[in-house]
């Protein structure tokens, strides 16, 4: 099995976010192109994911750069909750308007959107310590 240290699998999980951000974009474009497709309302998820791998995908990208600078013992836990928040808040929201309203995906989508803060604010608190 290969081991990748903690800065590559942050770097290689934020590019494919965004490979995966730029997709849906493309699908919503597709979607309301008038000559290819016709123009076609894309469903509300489709956009909100979009935005979720997008920004999620670049404060990833931005972590790598930090990841040394959180202490070894937490390094783990930190890109774990940082690769889950990234693509677990835009799969859970498309698992909620799969599954309509009142469903658990939507509560889901909460909690993971909240841990992309958890997640920045331990950034901030390790930078400010680093200085």
């Amino acid at each position: 099995m290969i081991s990748l240290d903690s800065e590559t699998k942050l770097l290689a999980s934020g590019f494919a976010g965004l490979a995966a951000g730029f997709a849906l974009e493309l699908y919503r474009q597709l979607l309301l192109d008038p000559v290819l497709l016709g123009v076609q309302q894309p469903a509300d998820w489709v956009a909100s994911a979009r935005l979720l791998f997008l920004f999620g995908s670049v404060a990833v990208l931005f972590y790598a750069g930090t990841v040394s600078n959180i202490d070894e013992g937490w390094r783990d836990l930190f890109v774990n909750a940082a690769l889950l928040a990234q693509w677990g808040a835009p799969l859970t929201l498309a698992l909620a308007a799969l599954f309509g309203p009142g469903s658990p995906a939507g509560f889901l989508t909460l909690v993971l959107t909240a841990l992309h803060a958890v997640v920045a604010s331990t950034v901030a608190v390790s930078r400010v310590r680093s200085t």
